[in-house]
């Protein structure tokens, strides 16, 4: 578990994994960032105030913010799907 390792071993797979996980849980990317920023400032605290000479994890995890599928998509999706099956148009796009 990421909490029970000391702060040198984490890595910034391990925090992406963590944000990958909450992306496909469809969860916002406002709530991504609510993950990552205090664990940056944290990292950035310890590096300039306690003499930390490691990498911060939490710097460049721009590769896992990312947006998911909006919770609408498969909706959209399945009446392209249908519009193009049966010839007709799409609607509410």
């Amino acid at each position: 578990m990421l909490g029970d390792l000391p702060v040198d071993a984490v890595t910034p797979v391990m925090l992406g994994e963590v944000l990958d996980a909450i992306r496909h849980s469809r969860k916002s990317l406002a709530l991504q960032e609510r993950v990552r920023s205090p664990l940056r400032a944290y990292y950035r605290h310890l590096i300039k105030r306690q003499g930390f000479t490691g990498r911060n994890p939490a710097e460049d995890l721009s590769d896992y913010m990312v947006h998911g599928l909006s919770k609408r998509a498969p909706a959209v999706l399945v009446s392209v799907l249908r519009a193009v099956r049966g010839g007709g148009a799409v609607s509410g796009l």
